[in-house]
């Protein structure tokens, strides 16, 4: 979860290549990681690998129609806020959109400060829809506060030790990778040592996991770490 302040992370599903160069270039002049792809496919899969803030997505795909991948990604869970732009006009088409599962809609073309307010006001309501409390079996994180316990003991941690202690929690039982890691937890702007994410796993895990009775951090040989979903 990207907690206020931070900077958002958006991926761009459109195929206009003219039209995606241009919103690209805008999102990361006003500092926005930006993420971008053509095609509905690979929307899906990076969707489905990164956790986003906004995804800005293009209602007609060469592969697939926008309004299928949103009920794919709705399908998978994925309740990231959906922007979807279009040539569609009518008020028909806006409200098929919306009720398909978009949460905003903007007919091209469109004035660029308009894209960026919009994108800021779902990022906002989502932030107030997000769901407090991450737990795995004696650990609790407040996502809000920031506050970490473990059998009732607080425990302090670094910004980047926290986002990454709450990235685990958020796919909890699923195995995730450096790569993900570094794609979630740092942007392309900060200059990084080749062992970042091993050095903050390890200084996580002295905290979380050495002192007590049983491990939750485990590592997946060769592939990545987890936490186990009880």
């Amino acid at each position: 979860m990207i907690m206020v302040g931070d900077i958002m992370k958006i991926v761009l599903i459109e195929d206009d290549i003219k039209i995606s160069n241009f919103i690209k270039k805008g999102l990361k002049e006003e500092l926005f990681n930006v993420d971008c792809v053509h095609t509905a496919k690979d929307g899906l899969y990076l969707c489905s690998m990164n956790k986003y803030d906004v995804i800005i997505l293009d209602w007609m795909l060469p592969d697939m129609d926008g309004l299928e991948v949103i009920e794919r990604l709705r399908l998978q869970d994925i309740r990231t806020p959906i922007l979807m732009l279009t040539a569609k006009g009518d008020l028909e088409d806006k409200v098929l959109g919306l009720e398909k599962g978009a949460d905003d809609y903007m007919a091209k073309p469109f004035a660029f400060l308009e894209l960026i307010a919009r994108i800021k006001a779902l990022h906002r309501r989502n932030i107030n829809q997000v769901k407090k409390y991450l737990y795995s079996k004696d650990l609790k994180v407040d996502s809000l506060t920031r506050e970490v316990t473990r059998a009732d003991k607080i425990i302090i941690l670094s910004t980047k030790e926290f986002k990454l202690l709450e990235f685990l929690l958020e796919y909890k039982g699923r195995v995730i990778t450096n790569t993900m890691i570094l794609d979630n937890i740092w942007n392309m702007q900060e200059e990084l040592q080749s062992n970042v994410v091993n050095v903050t796993m390890y200084n996580l895990r002295q905290k979380i996991d050495k002192d007590f009775e049983f491990a939750l951090i485990e590592t997946v040989r060769g592939s990545g770490y987890r936490i186990k979903d009880e």
